[in-house]
């Protein structure tokens, strides 16, 4: 089975969770490569994850081929990266929120319906306390 190749747009505290997954589950994911607004954070990321870091999502797409981006830019810049994502066909998995108000979330609704975007939110909680009392039922059943 092919490896999943995974496109980080960002890679700061919010794609940390990510990253360390795909780092678990090698013979499943590919970090492929990732977009960071400043080289000295590419640079890091490289040596890190010994994947290639980009300054550009167009450079990333046509170098990595990516088969999945992840949206991990931080919320002052999230919708306007989502609705660029959007361009290229690609599924998109986004960290929470999708967008800071309801005409936000409309505006990437409508879009995404439009281009018939592929698009995943998902939120890390597993360190909220309701999410840690949920784990601690499972575990304490299991």
């Amino acid at each position: 089975m092919e490896k999943v190749k995974l496109g980080f747009i960002g890679a700061g505290r919010r794609a940390q969770f990510f990253l360390k997954i795909a780092g678990e589950l090698k013979d499943t994911y590919q970090i492929a490569g990732a977009v960071t607004a400043r080289r000295e954070s590419g640079e890091e990321f490289s040596r890190k994850y010994e994947a290639p870091s980009y300054i550009s999502i167009d450079e990333m797409v046509d170098k990595v081929k990516p088969d999945i981006l992840l949206n991990m830019v931080d919320r002052e810049h999230k919708i306007e990266v989502m609705l660029g994502l959007m361009d290229y066909n690609l599924p998109i998995l986004c960290e929470t929120p999708a967008g800071e108000t309801l005409k936000e979330l409309q505006m990437v609704w409508k879009s995404a319906k439009e281009k018939s975007a592929k698009i995943e939110i998902v939120s890390n909680t597993y360190l909220n306390p309701s999410s840690r009392y949920v784990l601690n039922l499972f575990e304490k059943v299991s």
